[in-house]
């Protein structure tokens, strides 16, 4: 990472571009291809989150039941097939991560629900209702945002 700058101020001036993106306007798309060629440790630091994000949600779905984790371990993978394609960006690879995530957060929130539910837990359960339709949206827009990043990135989708 550059000396002069923090993360912090990096991942907002990458925000800024990408609100600019979104506008109908897309000559912003080189500046934030520039900037990302200038900083190329930003794809580096925010793997790490990414990976601490999917191991912790990991961890909340199947504690020490190493057979549950293997099998969620292999629908991941299918999943990120499913997302890269070859001669993936790494920011395409960041939002397919970002799929997981969500992905593992919809699951979590599901089966809380429904352990709620089943208790009669009105509180808990309006709580993980709540939480599951913030992870479904979650999701949702992760897999837009793949979407309309390779179409800016030249038409694949």
């Amino acid at each position: 990472m550059r000396k002069d700058i923090s993360m912090e101020t990096m991942l907002s001036e990458i925000r800024e571009v990408v609100a600019e993106v979104k506008r109908p306007n897309r000559t912003v798309l080189p500046l934030l291809r520039d900037y990302i060629s200038a900083n190329p440790e930003i794809w580096e630091e925010l793997e790490i989150v990414g990976i601490k994000a999917e191991e912790k949600w990991i961890d909340l779905l199947v504690a020490d039941r190493d057979d549950l984790r293997d099998g969620l371990r292999n629908q991941i993978d299918e999943i990120r097939r499913e997302y890269w394609c070859g001669g993936s960006s790494p920011l395409e690879r960041l939002l397919v991560d970002r799929i997981v995530v969500s992905w593992l957060m919809v699951l979590y929130f599901e089966a809380a629900f429904a352990v709620a539910s089943e208790a009669g837990l009105l509180k808990q359960e309006r709580f993980f209702s709540t939480q599951l339709s913030r992870a479904q949206r979650k999701h949702g827009g992760a897999v837009k945002s793949l979407v309309e990043v390779r179409k800016l990135l030249g038409g694949r989708d």
